[in-house]
């Protein structure tokens, strides 16, 4: 494994020094676009959930992304019909991996993703 997720995005200080002795990078819970100096022991993310999905403008998010040359990192823990409070319907999945697409952003996982920035 070369990433950590912060555990509901808790993150300290001295945490982030063990899991940079560790890992490549740690994925936090911060809303954003990751562009030119970001901080690789709590890159920036949007969350897949039912819950917070409505409060992102996502074609803003993927447009930002696209200008800035930087990359925009998705989490989530279930995707169904009838997800968690920490999960998203398929369709709602489909709508992000589409508009990334028109965005001509690449879909990769977060370890190659970073390996490529770097």
């Amino acid at each position: 494994m070369t990433t950590f997720a912060w555990p509901y995005g808790d993150v300290t200080v001295a945490a982030k020094a063990v899991v940079a002795d560790r890992f490549d990078l740690g994925r936090g819970v911060r809303d954003g676009v990751n562009a030119g100096s970001a901080d690789r022991g709590n890159v920036q993310a949007i969350g897949l959930e039912s819950r917070r999905l409505p409060g992102y403008e996502l074609e803003g998010l993927m447009a930002d992304a696209a200008a800035r040359r930087g990359w925009l990192v998705a989490y989530g823990h279930d995707v169904m019909d009838a997800p968690t409070p920490y999960g998203c319907t398929a369709a709602d999945l489909d709508r992000v991996i589409r508009l990334a697409k028109a965005a001509n952003l690449e879909i990769l996982p977060v370890g190659q993703a970073w390996a490529r920035m770097h």
